[in-house]
């Protein structure tokens, strides 16, 4: 069995600025069908038996409150495309992904990027025969310690896995998110070393071998070698504290009891197809091009549809309402 673990917000984000289309009476739909074609090529491309989109749920109070600046350089768009943006992230989480027996799932005050992490290791765990998650997000990399966990970057239309970071990085997957806490984040407004991009990074990671041996290097006591000059000077600056907060910030989190985001378990009740209702939708909005016969069909967890009798212990994205706030 393979789970596609996809993310929402990164995706949406990808085709909002590749598509520019409006369905007969002039509504915009550039998200709604960018979205639903990448499904399409998702689907034919690794055939999985299993979809889950996770969605930001706010930034999550513990990371703001080790680094107070983290992700504080994100501005709204023009108010009244932001609108249009968020109404069809909230038409494809309650009709046109449901639909196609898409589980969606968002978690107040957690990122997607923890979501998709909790899945994979709940799917892991429950012996999914492989997992991949889709997102261009790199912090996601941290996720194939696990596995037959993989990484499918749309934008380099590739699979990271162990070897690809090795190669592409120079340092192990074990020491990848060191190896960033290191360069800080600009995207994140996380601070790094000044002067330390990614080949200075791997220089000294393939030397000192690990983050605390380049702190050791830049205070002279690492018998390996020693790093000085101005370089040494702002790794001593920026301290063993603030290297500490950009791996706490930067690494993934997981409930590994899966008693907080019991996902795998919710795809039993609410992983059903409705291909009359998703063709009646893509054809009322007319995606001729996105109908194949059955393309959605198989992806299904149960033969039959089963309703879920009790309350949901985590709530599905079509029970809350976008824009999502922190």
């Amino acid at each position: 069995m393979t789970l596609l673990i996809i993310d929402g917000n990164n995706m949406a984000h990808r085709v909002r600025h590749v598509f520019s289309l409006t369905n007969p009476d002039g509504t915009d739909v550039s998200v709604t069908y960018g979205f639903m074609h990448n499904i399409k090529a998702l689907f034919n491309k690794f055939h999985p038996t299993a979809c889950i989109v996770a969605w930001d749920g706010g930034i999550p109070r513990f990371r703001r409150e080790v680094v107070p600046s983290y992700k504080a350089n994100r501005t709204r768009d023009d108010e009244d495309d932001y609108a249009n943006f968020i109404r069809q992230l909230q038409e494809l989480a309650t009709v046109a992904l449901p639909s196609a027996g898409i589980l969606n799932v968002r978690r107040r005050a957690m990122e997607a990027d923890d979501i998709m992490y909790q899945a994979a290791f709940m799917a892991y765990m429950a012996f999914y025969e492989e997992v991949i998650i889709v997102s261009g997000d790199e912090d996601m990399f941290q996720v194939i310690t696990m596995e037959d966990v993989y990484v499918y970057h749309p934008g380099k239309k590739a699979i990271i896995d162990e070897d690809y970071i090795e190669k592409e990085c120079g340092v192990s997957v074990k020491d990848y998110v060191h190896w960033r806490a290191l360069q800080g984040d600009t995207s994140d407004n996380i601070k790094g070393v000044p002067g330390i991009g990614p080949k200075r990074a791997t220089e000294y990671f393939q030397k000192y071998k690990s983050l605390s041996g380049i702190i050791n290097a830049a205070h002279g006591a690492n018998p390996r070698g020693e790093i000085s000059g101005k370089i040494g000077q702002n790794i001593r600056d920026f301290g063993i504290e603030n290297l500490a907060k950009n791996v706490k910030v930067m690494a993934l989190w997981a409930d590994r009891t899966g008693a907080r985001l019991a996902i795998i378990e919710e795809l039993e009740y609410y992983q059903t197809a409705n291909v009359k209702a998703l063709k009646d939708y893509l054809f009322g909005n007319v995606f001729i091009s996105l109908m194949e016969p059955d393309l959605y069909k198989n992806v299904r967890v149960l033969e039959e549809p089963r309703l879920c009798t009790t309350p949901l212990r985590t709530p599905v994205i079509c029970e809350q309402r976008f824009p999502i706030e922190e």
